[in-house]
């Protein structure tokens, strides 16, 4: 499993670097891999490039889960669900 962090992928202060996903490089690898390996992609819309600190908002994506991994992410969401605060 890999659990990727690409909540400040907007922040390249380069013109010749790109930001790329983990997600898109793995889909660049060898189908034996790219059809097992798991994959959690975080991010956020509370870190972009306006400053939106103390607003909460973010998610993530998942590849390769299977079934039963993906019910237990569906359990546990109603316990995260929380008001918004700005602060």
């Amino acid at each position: 499993m890999v659990i990727t962090d690409e909540v400040y992928q907007n922040n390249v202060y380069s013109d010749e670097l790109q930001f790329e996903s983990v997600r898109s490089i793995l889909n660049t690898m060898p189908n034996k891999i790219k059809d097992s390996l798991e994959l959690v992609s975080a991010n956020s819309i509370s870190k972009g490039l306006f400053g939106e600190c103390g607003l909460r908002g973010s998610y993530m994506e998942v590849h390769n889960f299977d079934k039963f991994a993906l019910n237990e992410l569906y359990k546990l969401r109603p316990i995260e669900i929380s008001p918004n605060s700005i602060g």
